[in-house]
């Protein structure tokens, strides 16, 4: 019983200090953040727009879901840029990642 508490609290000690590294396009070096997207004018068919949608396409081969599959390619870009205009000052990247995991807990419902 000790050892399952002790596992136990390890794994919740270690999933709180658990950090991502995520990596997103840059613009003159420097990590885009929302704020770029908005004044781009972002579109599925552009450079970023593809990124955003590999990096979304990434997050479901690596969770075996369809998180954006009742859409199309500018409906998933569109998230990102509704959530963008929220969050300026938010890096692409991480906007990619609230965005999918807003549109996946509101599917699940």
């Amino acid at each position: 019983m000790a050892k399952c508490v002790g596992l136990f609290a390890l794994v919740l000690a270690t999933q709180a200090n658990a950090e991502q590294t995520l990596f997103g396009p840059t613009r003159n070096g420097v990590q885009m953040v929302c704020a770029d997207v908005n004044d781009a004018g972002v579109t599925a068919t552009d450079l970023v727009g593809t990124w955003i949608l590999g990096f979304w396409s990434g997050l479901n081969a690596a969770k075996n879901a369809r998180v954006g599959d009742g859409t199309t390619a500018n409906g998933v870009v569109g998230e990102v840029k509704l959530y963008c205009s929220a969050h300026p000052s938010v890096t692409l990247a991480q906007a990619t990642l609230d965005s999918y995991a807003a549109l996946r807990e509101s599917s699940r419902k």
